[in-house]
């Protein structure tokens, strides 16, 4: 023989997402503001940034960031500290030498854009490097300009 139980005042689990009984506990501990931002309401969330990236080229077997490179930077770095999503940063080359020497030049050149970025104040754990060697060319022909297309380095938010 049981008592009586006290009915809860917390929200049923079952069809809620977490969000909702997050907000639910938020507010029911006095923190209105932070249980706003689980809100659904579209005009309740701050904007988003879009962040388009394009791919940033190299030298032919170097990994210094040109003129224009730091150009490009410069404005990704902007984009980036504000989206507080991991980036991937990705280094391809063509075929120059060996399968291993053109991945060690595909991760120095992903590194040093990497470098850069956080000397602009993106924060270190955000960056994700990988170099790619010839893996993933853009262009396949064997023309000085297709291999200085497949010489670059990509952004990718996951």
């Amino acid at each position: 023989m049981g008592g009586l139980r006290k009915k809860s005042t917390r929200p049923k689990a079952r069809g809620r997402t977490c969000l909702t009984y997050l907000a639910w506990l938020m507010v029911s501990l006095g923190c209105v503001a932070c249980a706003s931002s689980g809100s659904k309401n579209e005009s309740e969330r701050p904007p988003e940034i879009e962040c388009k990236f394009k791919p940033i080229y190299f030298s032919a077997d170097s990994t210094r960031l040109n003129d224009k490179a730091v150009k490009q930077l410069k404005e990704y770095a902007t984009c980036i500290k504000a989206d507080a999503r991991a980036l991937t940063i990705t280094g391809h080359t063509n075929h120059i030498k060996s399968t291993l020497f053109a991945i060690a030049v595909s991760d120095r050149m992903a590194r040093s854009v990497r470098k850069y970025l956080i000397e602009r104040g993106v924060d270190r754990r955000q960056l994700q490097v990988k170099g790619y060697g010839a893996e993933r060319p853009t262009c396949a022909k064997k023309t000085p300009a297709c291999k200085a297309k497949n010489h670059r380095v990509e952004l990718h938010f996951w």
